[in-house]
């Protein structure tokens, strides 16, 4: 990474800092932050402007796995208060994943921890991507 920066400290000052900084549109996070109270301040990031973001932005949850992990605390509850208080950005797993990546990976850890957040207020968010294909209409 040639332009890549860290920007060192706690979240709720670096992110915002981030932020200010305009960088080209966020395509991908990663949180690994373990805890709700870290997580909450993380995902101010897919509040930013649109212009700071893609139409979906690909989201990997580190700390969602296991028997610790449930919808009432962490980095899960810190996702379900963000769903509830934003009405045009949503995040959401991507269902079916594990039947896109190779079949190596199809029972991967990872596989469960990917998301997307959807940023239903991005004016491209309904363009075509390509990746759906629409039956063709024959009118004949």
């Amino acid at each position: 990474l040639r332009r890549a920066e860290l920007i060192i400290g706690p979240v709720e000052e670096t992110v915002p800092l981030f932020i200010a900084r305009t960088p080209a549109p966020l395509a991908f996070v990663s949180f690994d932050l373990d805890l709700y109270s870290s997580t909450v301040p993380a995902l101010e990031v897919l509040k930013a402007d649109p212009a700071l973001l893609l139409p979906r932005v690909h989201c990997f949850f580190d700390d969602i796995l296991g028997f610790t992990y449930a919808p009432h605390n962490g980095e899960r509850l810190a996702m379900a208060e963000f769903n509830a208080s934003e009405q045009r950005r949503r995040i959401s797993p991507i269902f079916g994943l594990r039947h896109y990546v190779p079949a190596s990976e199809f029972r991967s850890a990872w596989v469960l921890k990917t998301y997307m957040a959807h940023i239903l207020d991005h004016p491209r968010y309904c363009d075509r991507d390509g990746l759906v294909r629409r039956p063709r209409m024959d009118l004949a």
